[in-house]
């Protein structure tokens, strides 16, 4: 306290605070530290030697949010929080920004003039801007980037639609240039934190607020100065820079307007950023977002290099307003005076990166929305000791081991309910270390799916499967249904995340407890015990996989994983990958890390694996084959129906296109197969074509004259090679190496 050490120390102190990065990190810490202590849980041990129970049974007593374990402790977040789960305020300004776009349609029955600036009204939008003021704070904007930026774009909306509050005077949202200042915070490429922002909960928000504010320019009821409006619309006046590389803007305007789709399609890339931002930045913004979609329909390999290039055009689009202007004109109020309809295809867009079909609260199955069941450090453990330690254990120290497990006081309930299944599996097998030590896995939701597991239990008891078949049941109606049906109801595992992601989260998490794992499908039908097919071909291999019958696509259908160092590395870096990359379809990806599709290009954004595992393909010719459904010659199989081992019919819609199917309409074969009363399911003994000659017609229908040679196997993409851009025939040779590798 005053000695010549202690000052020395200050003066030090008072050095480093002056440093940014030093700032940067006391700022985190700090921001940490508050988070950490709205979220403290007791950790509670027990002595106790009775035999556990099964949780899933019980509502779980721990429901810390899946971020604040460990694992953000240490530093090392896999997952980053996009959606703000368990952040201090987040879900109150959710609520409250989407509560604004809600009040303007609900409470103008009198007309958007005399609504908005009525008094009542004007003292709303003044409680509106208060609180959306208070709540964006520096540790806000740190434990949510994302919400903070969309918070401030709606103080943008309730100021300009009326309320009259010091906060105006500041209120500008330069969505590009903040964005790419996440992206530093966050240490994350542009390109992902674009696309992550795009998928998170908080895009929806941001559309419905652009929305309402071309709404209200439209109603001439946002409080702009006259000038500003005539100096925004000013940028619609796009001209051509050059003879030979300029653009008829005025007429592309007009083919977008007149356009089905709201698209153009382009003969060549969009090249010359620089220029044409200059010309024309709302239009190239459009045809930028046009690209995107289709890209993201056709070739999402180069989905993430594109979606890298937009945030700096829209940084550089809203530095030249500012720049041309003198500073007055603000982004947000070009977008809702312009004519280019950046709004719409912007939401297009967000759509298609989210995966939502019919609208943009009904979710494709590929939709990968920012939630985990488990805690992150639950999925992701970099020290691979206890793996091999687990491995090895005898069947009586597997059980202690989950017994043990199921004693944590600290884990989410998910996991919980995942190593209660694994413990009775290992109670009713008492199976020691080995290739048997493994549990078959199937993944349900939808009450169209669910009313089928009946038929999908018997099948599977016919062959004793049950003891280790463990459904993660992803919604209530799976889940009861499972509970009544199955056999062992402790294997009905619960789950609140329908997306076809939840099935390698869940794969996952019973790698890490030491058992190999089986995934099926729901829309296969079992004709013989896979398991020692799978286990024969996995004597060379980590991962097997099964494929298609004359293409170069893997079909995930049916996936075998080892409880390996090298197989769970694998599934960790597919989790964080998806994570960071939502849009692209799950089964690409796996096939992408495993080294059989591009997902990136190479030269620019490395490979997005440091190895690859041993992995081989099952006989898709005559064991493990796939009906007829759009493509005569890519599915299908040929041989014996004795020698089918599973049939992946393929109905995971409930619908085909009818104008593409082969055959023109769509059967329900979840019905022919497991609702038929024509079958005895639990008869493993009797072919189910001798006992309904429907089944026999709908296999023969699939059958094919003879084997594709690989040479003439269909490239695994909806574009013809000679479409395909240089870097990507660049990188066939080592996708067909791979290949080689895996199919022998």
């Amino acid at each position: 306290h005053g000695s010549p050490a202690m000052r020395t120390s200050r003066r030090t102190c008072l050095i480093w605070l002056q440093m940014p990065c030093f700032k940067k990190a006391i700022f985190k810490a700090a921001s940490l530290y508050l988070l950490c202590l709205q979220f403290r849980f007791e950790v509670v041990t027990s002595d106790a030697e009775e035999e556990p129970t099964h949780p899933q049974r019980e509502k779980p007593k721990n429901t810390a949010s899946p971020w604040l374990d460990t694992s953000i402790l240490l530093g090392t977040h896999w997952f980053p929080n996009f959606d703000c789960i368990g952040v201090p305020e987040a879900d109150e300004v959710y609520r409250v920004v989407k509560a604004i776009p809600e009040s303007v349609k609900e409470q103008c029955s009198t007309g958007w003039v005399s609504h908005t600036k009525s008094a009542s009204n004007e003292v709303m939008w003044q409680r509106y801007t208060e609180y959306l003021q208070n709540v964006s704070s520096p540790l806000f904007k740190a434990a949510c980037p994302f919400g903070d930026i969309t918070a401030r774009m709606a103080k943008w909306v309730t100021c300009h639609l009326g309320a009259a509050h010091p906060a105006c005077e500041n209120s500008k949202v330069w969505f590009g240039s903040e964005l790419i200042g996440v992206a530093d915070e966050m240490q994350l490429p542009l390109s992902i934190v674009f696309i992550t922002f795009e998928n998170s909960q908080w895009a929806w928000l941001w559309h419905d607020l652009w929305s309402v504010s071309r709404q209200a320019a439209d109603h001439g009821i946002l409080r702009v100065e006259a000038d500003m409006i005539h100096m925004a619309r000013q940028f619609d006046q796009c001209q051509s820079t050059g003879e030979d590389t300029g653009w008829p803007w005025a007429s592309m305007q007009q083919e977008l307007r007149e356009s089905e789709t709201g698209m153009v399609m382009l003969e060549e890339g969009f090249n010359d950023w620089d220029m044409k931002l200059q010309e024309c930045p709302m239009g190239s913004l459009v045809i930028v977002l046009g690209q995107l979609f289709v890209l993201s329909t056709s070739l999402s390999e180069e989905v993430e290099g594109l979606a890298g290039r937009l945030l700096p055009a829209l940084a550089v689009a809203e530095s030249l307003m500012n720049h041309l202007t003198g500073g007055r004109l603000e982004p947000m109020l070009l977008m809702a005076y312009t004519s280019w309809d950046v709004a719409t295809m912007w939401a297009v867009v967000t759509l298609r990166l989210q995966w939502k079909e019919g609208g943009k609260y009904t979710s494709h199955y590929q939709h990968k929305p920012f939630r985990l069941d488990f805690w992150q450090a639950e999925l992701v453990k970099p020290d691979r000791e206890d793996l091999l330690y687990r491995v090895s254990l005898s069947a009586e120290g597997m059980q202690q081991a989950l017994t043990q497990d199921l004693r944590k006081a600290q884990q989410s309930p998910a996991l919980r309910s995942i190593t209660s299944a694994l413990w009775t599996v290992q109670h009713m097998t008492n199976e020691e270390a080995g290739p048997n030590r493994l549990v078959l896995l199937a993944m349900v939701f939808s009450d169209r799916i669910a009313r089928f597991m009946p038929g999908y239990l018997a099948r599977a008891e016919g062959f004793d499967l049950l003891r280790k078949f463990i459904f993660s049941c992803q919604d209530e109606a799976s889940l009861g249904i499972c509970t009544q049906k199955h056999k062992y109801p402790a294997l009905c595992v619960a789950g609140n995340i329908p997306s076809t992601s939840s099935k390698y989260t869940a794969m996952t998490a019973i790698l890490q407890a030491g058992f190999g794992v089986l995934y099926l499908d729901f829309d296969v039908i079992l004709m013989q015990d896979p398991i020692p097919y799978v286990l024969k071909r996995a004597e060379q291999a980590e991962i097997v996989v099964s494929r298609d019958f004359g293409s170069e696509c893997i079909n995930t259908g049916v996936t075998y994983v080892k409880p390996h160092p090298e197989s769970v590395d694998f599934m960790e870096r597919l989790l964080i990958w998806l994570w960071h990359h939502p849009y692209e379809f799950c089964q690409k990806a796996v096939a992408g890390l495993l080294g059989v599709e591009d997902l990136t290009l190479h030269e620019f954004y490395r490979r997005p694996y440091l190895s690859i595992p041993r992995w081989k393909m099952l006989d898709h010719v005559n064991q493990f084959v796939t009906s007829t459904i759009y493509d005569k010659k890519a599915q299908g199989w040929t041989g014996e129906l004795e020698n089918i081992v599973i049939y992946h019919f393929l109905d995971g819609l409930g619908t085909v296109s009818e104008d593409v199917a082969v055959g023109g309409r769509y059967k329900n074969l979840n019905a022919l197969f497991f609702d038929n009363p024509m079958l005895n399911l639990t008869d493993v003994t009797t072919p189910l074509w001798e006992q309904d000659p429907r089944v026999k017609e709908e296999l023969e229908g699939s059958r094919q004259s003879q084997v594709t040679p690989d040479e003439e196997l269909a490239h695994c993409t909806v574009i013809e090679y000679t479409a395909w851009p240089r870097w990507k025939k660049l990188q066939r040779a080592e996708v067909v190496e791979n290949w080689a590798a895996a199919a022998a």
